[in-house]
């Protein structure tokens, strides 16, 4: 699909990982104790490996939209809200109470992104998941944060599988939110509870794929963005 961000090519190498841990669990089925660990094993670092893709995704989109030296205008309003929010935290509240000075320079950094006029060379959003919050919920808000309303509706999953008489294939939409909620629901056992699950290799391996696919969607719609955004600044330009 011609991706241009290189983190999602080091999220596919970074895969190799768990397919090694995917194989030594096929190597070890008769073995219920030690294909339990290495499947638990396995969807860990297969959930860690997808949420670092998903933060240095939105770091990279970031740096690239700094890149374009865009004017305000062209950024999405819920963008800069989370700027601004960021920037007006409890912190600043406190000190904009006591008339501290230091609240300056909050503010006058604050400025040019609501100047319509002004060109932004640097962004300040949190590119990192909210401590200990995870699952469908912590992706949305963190793409929120760059503009994009909802991740889920705007990057769908299709699967291509064989119709009943096998002779033709169809493509099926995947609720991508479900699995992914589904992934945590087990990550949190694994690492809260410490309990052996019903997990499988073969479901490690559907869950793999289709967040290749999610990945591949995320990637894809970002580049639009970018290229819509680069394309508002050479006609503001003309």
């Amino acid at each position: 699909m011609g991706n241009t961000f290189i983190c999602y090519d080091d999220f596919m190498e970074g895969l190799t990982e768990v397919e090694t841990l995917l194989s030594l669990a096929k190597q070890s089925e008769k073995d219920s104790r030690k294909y339990s660990i290495f499947n638990r094993t396995s969807l860990l670092l297969l959930v860690s490996k997808f949420e670092c893709f998903l933060e240095n995704l939105i770091e990279e989109y970031v740096y690239n939209i700094e890149n374009l030296n865009v004017s305000a205008d062209v950024l999405p309003e819920s963008m800069k809200l989370h700027i601004t929010n960021h920037a007006f935290n409890d912190d600043f509240i406190v000190k904009l109470r006591k008339s501290k000075t230091s609240v300056i320079k909050a503010i006058t950094e604050i400025i040019p992104i609501w100047n319509m006029d002004s060109t932004i060379s640097s962004l300040a959003i949190n590119k990192k998941f909210d401590y200990g919050k995870h699952g469908a919920k912590a992706i949305q808000k963190l793409f929120h944060r760059i503009g994009v309303e909802d991740i889920f509706s705007l990057c769908p999953v299709y699967e291509t599988k064989e119709n009943l008489n096998k002779k033709d294939k169809i493509r099926v939409e995947v609720d991508i939110k479900v699995e992914i909620n589904s992934i945590t629901n087990f990550r949190n056992i694994i690492l809260h509870e410490d309990t052996p699950t019903s997990l499988t290799h073969n479901q490690i391996e559907i869950y793999r794929d289709r967040l290749v696919l999610f990945a591949g969607s995320l990637s894809l719609l970002l580049k639009k963005n970018k290229d819509s955004i680069a394309k508002k600044m050479t006609l503001k330009k003309k």
